[in-house]
């Protein structure tokens, strides 16, 4: 005869219990022991009750884990968390970006200024006098070289 054990019990008379990622201390569990003190002995990086909360989180930077499932923050998608669901300047392939000339980062939101710095919404650059275009990556004036040097003719 065997039981119908509720979880995470199982045995033939639910006297033990179901470790996830560990081995169960079954009949040598002793609260009062030093080293039996826990009915599941956990693999490296599990902790918990049952050995099943990771020291690892498997979402990455963009998710958090959460019994067992990535929670994912917006924009992305996955087991996880590992594709991106937009791109602002860019293609989306794979659930990965491919950004425009110009464009950069994760959601291929971040403008490139090739001879200058990003203004203060990040939708053009500053260039120096020197440099001209969406970018900074023009001479501003006729010259003998092409940018970063635009010697003058």
């Amino acid at each position: 005869m065997f039981c119908d054990c509720p979880s995470p019990f199982t045995g033939r008379y639910c006297e033990d219990v179901a470790c996830v990622n560990g081995l169960a201390t079954g009949a040598q569990y002793d609260s009062e022991s030093r080293f039996f003190n826990k009915r599941c002995l956990c693999d490296p990086g599990w902790i918990g009750d049952l050995c099943d909360k990771s020291l690892i989180n498997r979402c990455g930077d963009n998710g958090k884990e959460d019994k067992g499932k990535c929670i994912c923050q917006s924009n992305f998608v996955g087991d996880r968390c590992e594709y991106v669901t937009k791109c602002t300047h860019g293609q989306l392939y794979n659930g990965r970006c491919a950004c425009h000339y110009g464009w950069a980062g994760d959601f291929c939101d971040k403008i490139i200024c090739h001879q200058g710095s990003p203004n203060e919404t990040n939708t053009g650059c500053l260039c120096p006098s020197k440099y001209r275009g969406k970018y900074c990556d023009f001479c501003a004036e006729p010259s003998s070289s092409p940018p970063p040097e635009c010697a003058r003719l």
